[in-house]
């Protein structure tokens, strides 16, 4: 570890070491800072050549001839500047630039003089403790909302299945293999199709049992879970998806299984990008009575979800 302070300091010492020493001296030696005139017969003949030559490589140069159109275009400039550009910059130099310099000689004068000086820190400072104060009634009242993580596009959408715990896993993989054929149906659509190929899903995978659970919320346990599902589909480059959005296409999967499963709780999620947060929603239960608290959270799941097609 101790080389790598060594390594920056070396580096940076010498970085500071050539900027003031040497390229100071280097420009006062070899830098002309007067406005040398540009005579029309030398332009022409410089320029003559240049574009002759970008003609040439423009038409000849193959993998080049990007070369010949800078040459083209560098002669254009040429003249451009010989013509307009010159005497636009030293009329801005020596009529406007003049002017702005001494209205700001005027303006930092009176700043600096008298109690002025004074006003403008206690302002500045009163200026800054007011945009606090404003910023965070703008988020009290939720006209600002503050985002830690960006809503990202789905490059994969994730149809999580789950049933009550202790289902038998054929049950959970008969459910799956039903749920794939509805997400298929949605995916597989006219308008994501080009002939045979799907221009958008790159792959469609089911999951039963172990890792199917999400790891949001299940804190990314591979554990064996057989009433859990899982089918994931995972989207093309987006270059390929000629313009459509992930996003509808994961609210009409969505949409698609609404409510048409009784006693089976389906999400349909995207890749999280991100730390784990967990649902929007969680309610937690707290007790030293452990069955207590089974039969507490069991009549909260009957409370949210009074019926079970209300839970699918």
């Amino acid at each position: 570890m101790v080389l790598l302070p060594i390594t920056l300091s070396t580096v940076l010492g010498s970085s500071l070491l050539v900027a003031i020493f040497f390229n100071s001296v280097l420009v006062s030696q070899f830098m002309s800072v007067e406005d040398v005139d540009m005579p029309i017969k030398k332009i022409a003949t410089l320029t003559g050549v240049m574009t002759l030559l970008g003609i040439i490589v423009l038409i000849t140069g193959g993998a080049y001839s990007a070369l010949g159109s800078l040459m083209i275009f560098t002669a254009i400039m040429l003249w451009v500047y010989r013509l307009f550009l010159r005497g636009w910059a030293n009329s801005f130099q020596n009529k406007v630039l003049p002017r702005l310099e001494s209205w700001y000689e005027t303006r930092l004068r009176n700043a600096l003089s008298g109690k002025t000086p004074y006003v403008l820190v206690t302002l500045t400072f009163v200026l800054l403790i007011a945009s606090f104060i404003t910023f965070g009634w703008s988020l009290g009242t939720q006209r600002t909302k503050v985002e830690f993580f960006p809503d990202n596009k789905p490059n994969q959408i994730i149809v999580y299945i789950e049933y009550p715990e202790g289902t038998d896993i054929e049950k959970t993989n008969s459910i799956t293999k039903l749920i794939e054929e509805k997400v298929a149906d949605v995916l597989y659509g006219d308008e994501y199709m080009d002939g045979d190929h799907n221009f958008m899903v790159e792959s469609l995978v089911s999951q039963v049992g172990e890792g199917a659970g999400n790891p949001q919320t299940d804190g990314g346990s591979a554990a064996e879970m057989p009433h859990k599902g899982k089918v994931t589909a995972s989207m093309r480059e987006y270059k390929y998806r000629k313009g459509l959005d992930s996003e509808l296409m994961r609210q009409k999967v969505q949409t698609a299984l609404v409510g048409i499963y009784p006693g089976v709780l389906i999400s349909v999620e995207k890749d999280a990008n991100g730390p784990p947060v967990g649902s929007p929603i969680n309610i937690e239960i707290e007790g030293d009575d452990y069955a207590e608290l089974i039969h507490t959270a069991q009549s909260c799941l009957l409370y949210t979800s009074p019926s079970p097609r209300d839970r699918g």
